[in-house]
């Protein structure tokens, strides 16, 4: 691969929750799984947040970092990252069918797909995980 890999962020935005408790419960559940797990350059930082001020509605983001580069429309990570940050994926893909929520995802603040209520979009199944996928199986 030709693009040098540097730290990037793997942000998840989760829409569709019911009110700020159901959100605080889904932040421990996740908070919970986190836990649970080793991750190469530290936990994932879930938090809430108001998109607006005006807008009292309180939305959850996952961030993530990741060691990565950009090769054409696919984002190749360090093989190390993979575990962990395909273990998250699916974790939320889970919660996300399971909450009926909607995911956006961002890879440096630049959205590449979605998870919609358990379903991957197609630009983030052939961006993301469709060659990370590969590279765990290698």
């Amino acid at each position: 691969m030709s693009a040098a890999r540097k730290i990037h962020a793997l942000t998840f935005h989760l829409f569709g929750l019911a009110d700020e408790d159901a959100a605080d419960e889904l932040l421990d559940d996740i908070e919970e799984f986190a836990d649970g797990m080793t991750w190469p350059l530290g936990q994932p930082d879930a938090y809430k947040y108001l998109e607006d001020e005006a807008d009292d509605v309180v939305k959850c983001a996952v961030e993530f970092k990741v060691r990565a580069a950009i090769a054409g429309s696919a984002i190749e990570a360090e093989k190390r990252d993979f575990e962990a940050a395909m273990a998250l994926i699916e974790y939320l893909r889970q919660l996300s069918l399971s909450h009926s929520l909607d995911i956006e995802v961002d890879f440096d603040d630049e959205t590449i797909g979605s998870i919609d209520k358990g379903m991957f979009s197609a630009s983030l199944h052939a961006g993301l995980i469709e060659p990370w996928a590969a590279a765990l199986a290698s």
